[in-house]
C-alpha cells in the first residue's frame, strides 16, 4: 500500500515539478504530495545542477518526519550511474515518503530473523519511518545497492540511544550492514 501511494505521488509530482521556477541550491525543483501512507516529497536533481551548487543538496523529508537527507555530487554521479544516466545532465528524482502510523505498522513489531543489534529497533521505533526511492525521469525506480558514498540522513529521534536500520527487503527484515550511527552532534 505505501509503495504504491509512494509510485502514484511521484507520478503526479512529475507533472508539478514542470510547473517550479525557484528551486534550493542543487535541486531542479521539489514538491509535496499528501497520500493515505503519508507524505511523499519528491526533489528533482541532476549531475549538472549539483555540481554548480556550493555543496550537496539538503532535502527535507517533510516537517512531520524531522527527517532530511544530504544528496552529494559523488553519490549523485553513482545513483545516475545505476539508473544508466552516467554522469550526465538526466534528471534523477529523490522521493521520501514519511510512513504514517497505519502504513508503519507492520514495520514495528519485533522479527526474530532481525539481527541483534536491530531487533531493538524493530521491537520500538524510535523515529517516523521513512521509505527513499530514488528513480529516473520517468518515476522507474531506480535499483541502488553497494555505494561507495554514502548518503547522510538525519532522523528525529525520542532516544538519544537509537541504532539506525533499514528495511532489508530482500530479506524481510531489519538491518545494520553498512549503516553507520552517529550522535547529532557529529
Amino acid at each position: 500500500e505505501a509503495e504504491a501511494a509512494e509510485d502514484d505521488a511521484v507520478q503526479d509530482a512529475l507533472k508539478l515539478l514542470n510547473n517550479t521556477s525557484s528551486a534550493p541550491p542543487g535541486l531542479l525543483g521539489q514538491v509535496s504530495i499528501e497520500t493515505d501512507a503519508g507524505p511523499v516529497q519528491v526533489a528533482a536533481l541532476s549531475v549538472e545542477s549539483l555540481s554548480d551548487a556550493d555543496g550537496p543538496a539538503e532535502i527535507s523529508a517533510g516537517a512531520e518526519t524531522g527527517a532530511s537527507l544530504e544528496i552529494s555530487l559523488g553519490l549523485l554521479e553513482e545513483v545516475a550511474g545505476a539508473g544508466g544516466a552516467g554522469a550526465g545532465n538526466s534528471m534523477i528524482l529523490l522521493s521520501i515518503a514519511g510512513l504514517n502510523e497505519d502504513a508503519a505498522s507492520s514495520l514495528a513489531t519485533d522479527d526474530v530473523r532481525a539481527e541483534v543489534g536491530a531487533r531493538r529497533l524493530a521491537s520500538a521505533l524510535r523515529s517516523q519511518p521513512i521509505s527513499i526511492s530514488f528513480r529516473s525521469a520517468d518515476g522507474t525506480r531506480i535499483d541502488v545497492q553497494n555505494l561507495t558514498t554514502p548518503m547522510k540522513m538525519r532522523l528525529k529521534a525520542d532516544d538519544p540511544n537509537a541504532t539506525c536500520a533499514y528495511w532489508d527487503e530482500s530479506t524481510a527484515r531489519w538491518s545494520t550492514e553498512g549503516v553507520q550511527t552517529l550522535s547529532s552532534e557529529e
